[in-house]
């Protein structure tokens, strides 16, 4: 939680003083070596709330007239603990307007290739995982 909160903070609230003026904020997030897939669901909450009092209202279908820029997540690993699931569902049963804002990619870092707009962050990269990323 601590993590999710930091990158929210630093980077998806516009604290990130490497922006300038004309870079759009950040609004899809990469949970690299994701495990079971925690530092997205996290980020992806904390947005929400925010986008919640931003528009002074909780809307449960996801449709914020804050400029439609909800954040999105995708978790990347090379297989997806089974255990995995049962939180999935779980956040859905909690906040099932975010479902659609959530994806799970079984593939290896190296398949990946980052856009400008799409945070790459991780709690899990280690040793070289953290080199490559």
């Amino acid at each position: 939680w601590a993590s999710a909160l930091y990158i929210h903070s630093s980077f998806l609230l516009g604290g990130n003083s490497s922006q300038t003026d004309d870079t759009k904020p950040v609004r899809r997030v990469a949970d690299i070596a994701a495990g079971h897939g925690l530092l997205a669901w996290a980020l992806l909450v904390l947005d929400d709330e925010v986008q919640s009092q931003r528009n002074g209202k909780n809307d449960k279908e996801g449709n914020f007239s804050f400029g439609n820029r909800h954040l999105t997540t995708f978790c990347l690993d090379v297989q997806m603990p089974q255990s995995a699931e049962l939180i999935q569902t779980a956040m859905i049963k909690q906040w099932p307007h975010l479902e659609s804002r959530f994806d799970y990619v079984e593939g290896r870092l190296e398949q990946l290739v980052p856009h400008h707009s799409c945070l790459l962050a991780s709690v899990h990269a280690c040793g070289i995982l953290s080199d490559v990323l």
